[in-house]
């Protein structure tokens, strides 16, 4: 087997490299989706997130917007007990901690944006496929729905 030269080698892979990571190229293959968090207490954060694959899930889009989550995993999929400590200490404490023993209950609500407007998501995160100009919600309460921003004023790249 022949050896390449170090020089011909080092060439080659810096041709390679301009070729591959070229910004027209990058941002040609590239998904983007939206997230909005709304911690319930007037603050609200909106990030987008860039993935290779055709699609993740709810989970991952959230870990990647850069979110520090608690979760209790069950055959239903995952529950989001926390985002950035908003909500239950999961597993110190019970996912839904705030629901038991008064007349409201405040958890995080989850919502996938659909012809304008806020739908309440019909499976959980852990399951929600999220794909190229998806917006997903959440808000920490008893059912309100975060601020409504689209898709383009997130991510406007």
């Amino acid at each position: 087997m022949k050896q390449v030269p170090p020089r011909v080698f080092l060439v080659l892979a810096t041709i390679a490299l301009l070729f591959v990571a070229t910004p027209a190229t990058a941002k040609k293959h590239r998904n983007q989706a939206a997230v909005v968090v709304d911690f319930g207490n007037g603050i609200v954060e909106a990030e987008c997130v860039s993935f290779r694959r055709p699609m993740i899930n709810g989970v991952r889009l959230l870990r990647r917007a850069g979110f520090e989550l608690d979760i209790e995993r069950s055959s239903f999929g995952a529950a989001i007990c926390s985002i950035d400590s908003t909500g239950c200490d999961f597993p110190l404490e019970a996912c839904f901690c705030q629901c038991s023993g008064g007349p409201t209950c405040v958890f995080w609500n989850f919502f996938v944006q659909g012809d304008g407007e806020w739908e309440f998501a019909t499976v959980g995160a852990s399951q929600e496929r999220v794909r190229n100009g998806t917006v997903h919600g959440w808000s920490f309460g008893s059912g309100a729905e975060p601020p409504l921003l689209t898709f383009e004023e997130i991510c406007y790249d």
